[in-house]
């Protein structure tokens, strides 16, 4: 089983409408799968940003010069961009749902069954 495999992502990108030359922000990276198509959609001058702090996140970063991933909050997004010297970006991505990896591991603050109840009351 992967990690986690992101709902609707082709249509999350096209929502995008990617520029290769861009610089396109993953506010929450986790899995790793929409940054994998951002960057897919990339030229070399292209850059992503993506945003975790989830330890978990770290360990699906793909080896790619284009990626730059921050390990915080995406609250910071602004200061963050700031201090690296980026005056716009062209696109931010933000998946604010609950993943699958953190449905399947109980110890990510889920334990089996607690979903149910919280979605049906």
């Amino acid at each position: 089983m992967s990690y986690h495999e992101p709902v609707m992502a082709e249509e999350a990108l096209q929502g995008l409408s990617i520029h290769p030359d861009g610089v396109y922000v993953d506010a929450t990276f986790g899995g790793g799968g929409h940054s994998r198509l951002i960057l897919n959609s990339l030229s070399g001058k292209g850059r992503l940003i993506a945003f975790d702090q989830d330890e978990d996140a770290k360990a699906n970063l793909p080896q790619d010069g284009r990626l730059e991933f921050v390990p915080h909050n995406f609250r910071l997004l602004r200061k963050f961009c700031r201090l690296a010297g980026v005056k716009a970006v062209d696109g931010i991505l933000a998946d604010l749902g609950v993943s699958s990896h953190q449905l399947d591991e109980g110890t990510r603050g889920f334990p089996t069954g607690s979903i149910i109840c919280w979605i049906c009351g």
